[in-house]
């Protein structure tokens, strides 16, 4: 985050800007105040990484949980 946004009593409008890169992904821009002020950017791409470790195992990580605390 560039500058956080905080939301007030009174409604306020963000703007979503992006543009496609090469590759599938694409860049984005957070905005308010009509362009005036940035709170966000960055880029995204679609899920499906190669890599196995990146993949997080939810149940696997409760269980281990479970166990430190049965062990605590």
């Amino acid at each position: 985050w560039v500058q956080p946004f905080r939301a007030g009593e009174n409604p306020a409008e963000l703007q979503l800007r992006w543009a496609p890169e090469d590759g599938g992904g694409l860049r984005f821009e957070i905005e308010s105040d009509g362009g005036e002020t940035l709170h966000a950017q960055g880029r995204a791409a679609r899920g499906g990484s190669a890599d196995p470790a990146a993949v997080l195992d939810v149940a696997a990580t409760q269980a281990r949980k479970a166990q430190r605390e049965k062990a605590a």
